[in-house]
C-alpha cells in the first residue's frame, strides 16, 4: 500500500513516522536531527533517539510521532490535509496542555474553580482498586463526535486507553451519556475481580 501522503513509498510506522517527506519536513521545522539512516525500524529509531535527547526534547520527540500521526488519519479518514506548520502547532499546543496537567501544585485561585468545569485534579483511587475515567467530544461542523476513558490502578499507573470516533450529531448530554455506557460495557467485559 502506498503511502497516503507521498503516494511514494510502502507504508510503514517507520515511513509515516519519520522518512516520509511531510514527516521530515515536520521534524525540520522543529529542530530535530534524523539518523534516519541507522535503521528503518521505528521502536529501534526511537528508542535510541530518546537517548541522544533529554527529557523535556524526548516529551516534545513523542508529541510530534503523535501530530504527525494525527496528521496522517484525518488524511486517511477525513480527506483533511494538514500543513506542516498547523501539525507544529498541534504538537507544541499538546505538549503545553500536558504539561500543564501535570503540574498539580498549580491550583487555580478559588474562586475560579467551579465544581465540574474540569479545573479539578485527578486522584488516585483507593488502593486495590482501578478507576476508569470517561470523556466525550463533539466535532462541530464535522458531524461526529469522539469518546474515550482511561483506566488506572491505585498507584496512578495508567492500564489502558480507549477511544472511539462516531458519525452523527448529538448534544453534550448525550454524547457524555454514551461515553459512560460505551465504558461501563467495556469495564464489564475485563472481569476485573472487585475488592
Amino acid at each position: 500500500m502506498d503511502c497516503p501522503s507521498c503516494h511514494l513509498s510502502a507504508k510503514s510506522i517507520f515511513h509515516c513516522l519519520v522518512d516520509c517527506p511531510f514527516a521530515s519536513q515536520c521534524w525540520r521545522k522543529v529542530g530535530f536531527q534524523l539518523n534516519a539512516g541507522e535503521t528503518s525500524i521505528f521502536a529501534s529509531w526511537f528508542r535510541s533517539s530518546l537517548c541522544r535527547y533529554s527529557k523535556e526534547e524526548s516529551a516534545r520527540m513523542g508529541m510530534m510521532c503523535w501530530a504527525i500521526r494525527k496528521g496522517r488519519n484525518d488524511l486517511i479518514w477525513q480527506q483533511r490535509h494538514s500543513s506542516v506548520d498547523e501539525t507544529v502547532n498541534l504538537a507544541k499546543h499538546s505538549l503545553d496542555q500536558w504539561i500543564n496537567a501535570q503540574e498539580f501544585d498549580k491550583q487555580p485561585p478559588i474562586g475560579m474553580i467551579v465544581p465540574g468545569d474540569g479545573s479539578e485534579h485527578w486522584v488516585k483511587p483507593q488502593e486495590n482498586t482501578i478507576k476508569v475515567n470517561v470523556d466525550a467530544s463533539i466535532a462541530i461542523g464535522r458531524g461526529t463526535f469522539g469518546l474515550g476513558w482511561v483506566a488506572r490502578d491505585h498507584t496512578g499507573l495508567l492500564l489502558e486507553v480507549h477511544g472511539r470516533s462516531r458519525n452523527g450529531v448529538v448534544t453534550p448530554e448525550v454524547v457524555e451519556a454514551m461515553g459512560v455506557k460505551e465504558a461501563l460495557s467495556w469495564i464489564k467485559s475485563k472481569n476485573w475481580p472487585s475488592s
